[in-house]
């Protein structure tokens, strides 16, 4: 969303534009990419030509461990050039093979639901948070996951299609959704999928669709129920699932008219179907 601004992750940026990324993949495709998490050293991905290459070190309570994804460069081309949608890029989040081979990685390292969960959280929280206006000029910008991968970047959206996307993939198993507060993206897990001793205390929580979730940061490693340190305080005003489930009626108005003023109307409808 747009007003991530205020964002607490200081010192991470790199202040790459989204051209200055592009114009290094046709070279990084070939010679192969590398990511590091959690103060995990990076390694130089092994080199498949046409491919797009990532691999990630985690740590967390049942040991470390190296994860390896990768994506066709068709892949990421084809995404670059799709119309931008929040629901679109759920959606294929939730069918990404990449993040369905990630998510067999982290079930066959890790056997407890809450080191699977804290692994998959370790993944996608350690990629570089990047304001869209600072990476690709635009205000707003959707990246599907296939070029949050590639580029190695997102705004706080982007890495929640990558988590939601990762820990709701058949070996993972967990159930899904999404909630916007004011300027924001995070990700919801069902209660019921969370293990206890991961919660926060007091969590945060949201109830629709006869189901209860729990708050889950994917752009800082806070315990589920806790939330970044600049949205805490925040109305939460929409959440999303299999479709769009209003929270705060009366602070959604408010910030749509918000979004009509900064923006054209196709824009904004765009951005929710």
């Amino acid at each position: 969303m747009s007003e991530e601004s205020h964002h607490s992750r200081t010192g991470r940026g790199s202040g790459r534009t989204r051209r200055q990324v592009l114009g290094t993949l046709g070279v990084t495709a070939v010679t192969g990419l590398a990511g590091c998490l959690d103060g995990g050293g990076s390694d130089d991905s092994t080199t498949t030509p046409g491919r797009i290459s990532r691999r990630y070190a985690v740590d967390v309570d049942e040991g470390r461990a190296a994860f390896h994804v990768d994506i066709p460069k068709s892949e990421y081309v084809t995404a670059r050039d799709r119309s931008r949608s929040f629901t679109r890029a759920a959606n294929a989040a939730r069918e990404s093979p990449a993040l369905e081979r990630l998510g067999r990685q982290i079930a066959r390292t890790y056997s407890s639901d809450a080191d699977r969960l804290l692994a998959a959280q370790a993944v996608v929280t350690d990629i570089e948070y990047a304001r869209d206006i600072e990476s690709t000029d635009q205000r707003e910008y959707i990246r599907y996951p296939a070029e949050t991968i590639a580029e190695r970047m997102g705004d706080c959206e982007d890495l929640a299609f990558l988590l939601a996307g990762l820990l709701s993939s058949s070996a993972l198993d967990f159930r899904t959704g999404f909630v916007i507060p004011e300027g924001h993206c995070a990700v919801l897990v069902d209660t019921a999928d969370v293990p206890a001793t991961l919660l926060a205390s007091d969590p945060l929580t949201v109830r629709f669709g006869g189901r209860e979730y729990v708050y889950v940061e994917a752009v800082e490693a806070h315990a589920p129920g806790a939330w970044a340190r600049d949205y805490g305080t925040r109305s939460l005003l929409v959440a999303y699932r299999d479709g769009w489930y209003p929270l705060d009626t009366a602070a959604l108005a408010d910030h749509s008219i918000e979004m009509l003023t900064d923006r054209d109307v196709g824009s904004v409808v765009e951005f929710f179907q």
